[in-house]
Formats: C-alpha cells, structure tokens, sequence
C-alpha cells in the first residue's frame, strides 16, 4: 500500500518534489523472500561468528573469533554492526563490509563476558561477566573502556535492560536478581530460589512481565508496575512455571508480548502463552542437543533456536515443524543474534525526522514499513499528522495527496476524511483529483522517468520541428537526394 504527497501539476518538478510511501511489511514473505531488512548470526564453541541469508539457510559470510568461544551477541540497533561476547573482550565486526576482522575492540574485563546489549538508540552498550560486574560502555566516546561498573558478590550470568531504557537487572550465579537503577544509582535485590543459578532475565517490550529461569529448570514470572518518570519498577511474583526438568539456559518474550520462550539442556525449546503461562508447544528435534539460545521474529510467528549438535534452526510457532536449518559450525552454537524488522517511524523521528524533507537536487522519499491489519482511517487520522507536524504550513497547503494501492482506499469513511483533512486535493482512485494519465502506477522511479520522458519527447519534438523546417527551406536537398536515387 503506497501512500504520497507531491505538489500539484501534470509535470512535477523534482526539486520540488516531497513523497510520504507508507508499504506492506511481513516478517513471514519477507524471512522467505525479500531478505534486505533480515540479520541473522550465529557463534559458537568453533571460534567463528556466520552471517546467514535467513531465508535460504546459505551461509554468506565466516568471521573468525580466534580468542574464545562467542558467548553472546547483539545486534546495534541500526543494523551496522554485531557485538560479540567472548573471553575478556567484546569484538565489534561490520555487518555491512567483508572484513572478517573485528573492527572496534573494548577490553578490560578479567573473564568471559556472559551477556551483550544495547540501548534503544545505540548511545550505550551494556554488559555482564563472570567477574561479578555488569557494565556500562559509552558508544559514543573514543575511549573504549567502560564508564560504569555494577559489582555483585557473585558470576553474572546474564542482564536485561527494561523497556524504559533507565534500569538494568542483573542475574548472578548465587540466585540473586539485581535491579541497577541507572539514574539515582540505587539497587534492590530479589532472591526466587535458595541456593539456584539464574540463567537469564527477560522482560516483555512493553514492561507488564518480567521472567528468570534458574538452573533448576523452573520459570519464575513478575508482573512489573512503576518504572514510569522517577517511579522505579516494582515487581510482583506472578507465577512458577516447571519448564524444564533439566538445566535451563535462556528465556526470551514475543514482541508482540503474547509469548515466552525457554530453552534447556533437556534438548528443548517451550513456548508458553503469556495470558496464563499454560504450554503452547514444545519444539523438539531428534538430532538437537541443548539449546542455548532462542530469538522471536519481529511477527511472532517464528523462532529462532541454536543447539549443541551446531545446527541453528527456524520454527513455525503454530505447528512446531522446523522450517529451515542453518548447517555449518564445527562445534556447538551457543549464541544468535536475529533483526528482521525495524520501528522506522519511531526510529527515524528520534534521528530527525523521517517525513517528507525538500532535496535542492532530488527527489527524496523514505520508505515506512506497517502492518496491513493497522486501518487505513486510522493512519490518516494519528500517522500522517505526526509525520507532517513540523513541516512549514505553506508547503503543507500546497500540496497534494497520492494515495493508491488497495480497496481499503473506497472506504466511506476514509474518503470523507481525506476529502474534509486535504479540502479535496487528494488523488488516487475515485477520488476528486484524477490521476495524470501518463501515470497510472505511481512509484519513485515513475517520477522521475515521467519527468525526464516528458522532458525528452518535447526536446526531440522541438529538433523535429526544426528540422523540418530547415528541409523545407534547403530545396537543394531534395535535388541531391533524386540524383544520388
């Protein structure tokens, strides 16, 4: 579905162009087609890090990880780079380029590095160690050491960063979960279990949930209040799921927060149903051995698991069947890292604005990926203003909206909001402003090629005219042409 603000005018001029093109966007079409918004990495026991085309399992790219194991990994959140955790070190490797080397280094902790992540905006990376510290790493300082330390009494295992991006719990291997709150410095401490390991902490996107698995195999699930303004998060013990009957290893929600994920050395992976935390379905392989890792695509549809037997492996969350393999590490894979989709809106408006910007030279338009179950109505009402609030009133007024693609755009309803917001200077079809007839389809490219074809036949007409004109006038042409005849 497209959507587009352009000036009026059969010929548009491409300095003066201004476009909004909202598309359809599937994580399942596009984990089995399209893979340009798609990462998928894996590492392991091997000493390598395996960038993968996720939706055909091809392996496009080895970068060897020669010190340790890889731990951990993380992807920033613009896609640039992915962070690997291994023994005493975090390695930076460009996701973009094939150099096979890691291109930043930060150093400075005395043993292995059990967890890696980031800040929503990629200003901090946070991180967790068997040195009983967690850490915080400015990204945006050319200093490469950390400029927070969190101590503890024991080994972290893992941390999680809330949704509101100011606290930072931490699990450690004495069974203490730490809440780092990262404004005031303040901690508190929680026990779930005497004397049981936790393994790892998540918390759901939208900060209702937070869960901890333990060594135990068992599950403990808070529901999260506070953590609003200055308020901190308080925790309120929901449920005590057995997940597993042997050593559980991580524990991973949905985005769409529906879901949770646990993974074990009991060879599985369990998905549970958030509105009661009941088993949904047990994701089971023969040749799979303990799973030490589980990623959610960004529709919740499919997960990602690495196992032992060095096999990373795509699942359908509503039949449990693998869908794909990913083959090619020597040893056990023990970390993934998946970004299959990106909030543009919300990610681009923090970066300066993604609507609609003038280019002196070109025409410039930014794509925004939605979902098509999201009512069109409500995109013109809530979206579109928030985009265009800060464009200049006299630009706004001039133009016209583009708005094509689907029959949702014959909706009464719609149109009667169009007609009434755009005073009847919208186009698309049955609408009150025609389409230009040299322009059925509009896309980019339509733009500018029907720009520069117009531009063309009437440069070709006018040398047309030209010329013959000069024939008509040079009689001696038509001489020279019957005698050579």
């Amino acid at each position: 579905m497209f959507y587009q603000l352009s000036y009026p005018g059969t010929i548009p001029d491409p300095a003066s162009i201004i476009l909004l093109i909202f598309t359809y966007f599937n994580m399942t079409n596009d984990i089995q087609g399209n893979s340009d918004q798609v990462i998928l990495v894996t590492g392991g026991y091997d000493h390598t890090i395996k960038l993968w085309q996720a939706h055909t399992g091809v392996c496009q790219r080895t970068a060897q990880h020669t010190d340790s194991q890889v731990n951990a990994l993380d992807i920033t959140p613009d896609k640039q780079l992915i962070a690997a955790a291994g023994y005493q070190h975090i390695r930076m490797y460009d996701l973009s380029s094939s150099n096979p080397n890691p291109v930043i280094n930060y150093e400075g902790v005395s043993k292995n590095v059990t967890g890696v992540g980031f800040q929503e905006e990629g200003k901090w990376m946070y991180t967790g160690g068997e040195d009983c510290s967690a850490r915080i790493w400015d990204l945006r300082s050319r200093n490469l050491q950390c400029q927070r330390i969190f101590q503890v009494s024991a080994p972290v295992n893992c941390v999680c960063l809330h949704p509101n991006q100011a606290e930072l719990v931490v699990g450690d291997q004495s069974g203490v979960i730490h809440l780092w709150d990262l404004k005031t410095d303040h901690n508190e401490q929680l026990i779930p279990e005497a004397e049981a390991s936790i393994q790892d902490i998540a918390m759901d996107p939208e900060g209702s949930y937070m869960a901890a698995v333990n060594n135990r195999g068992h599950c403990y699930i808070w529901s999260l209040t506070g953590g609003v303004a200055e308020e901190p998060t308080k925790l309120n013990p929901k449920h005590k799921i057995e997940a597993h009957q042997r050593y559980a290893l991580k524990c991973k929600f949905s985005p769409d927060s529906t879901l949770l994920v646990t993974t074990s050395a009991d060879q599985t992976a369990r998905i549970w149903k958030t509105s009661d935390f009941t088993l949904l379905q047990e994701l089971k392989h023969e040749a799979q051995r303990w799973v030490w890792d589980a990623a959610f695509s960004a529709d919740s549809q499919y997960i990602l698991t690495a196992s032992s037997d060095g096999v990373a492996r795509l699942w359908n969350v509503e039949t449990g069947a693998v869908e794909r393999e990913y083959n090619g590490h020597q040893k056990a894979v023990t970390s993934l890292a998946f970004r299959d989709e990106i909030n543009y809106l919300e990610e681009q408006k923090k970066a300066g604005r993604i609507y609609c910007e003038l280019h002196p030279d070109w025409m410039h338009g930014q794509i925004i990926k939605y979902d098509l179950n999201t009512e069109v109505l409500s995109i013109c009402k809530d979206v579109l203003p928030e985009l265009l609030e800060d464009m200049l009133f006299a630009i706004r007024n001039d133009m016209l909206f583009l708005y094509f693609g689907t029959p949702f755009h014959f909706a009464e309803q719609v149109q009667n909001h169009l007609n009434f917001t755009c005073d009847y200077r919208w186009i698309g079809r049955g609408e009150p402003v025609p389409w230009p007839p040299w322009s059925p389809d509009l896309t980019l490219v339509d733009f500018l090629w029907s720009y520069m074809k117009t531009i063309v036949e009437r440069i070709l007409m006018d040398r047309i005219t030209a010329a013959t004109t000069d024939v008509r006038r040079n009689v001696g042409v038509f001489e020279h042409t019957g005698q050579s005849l």
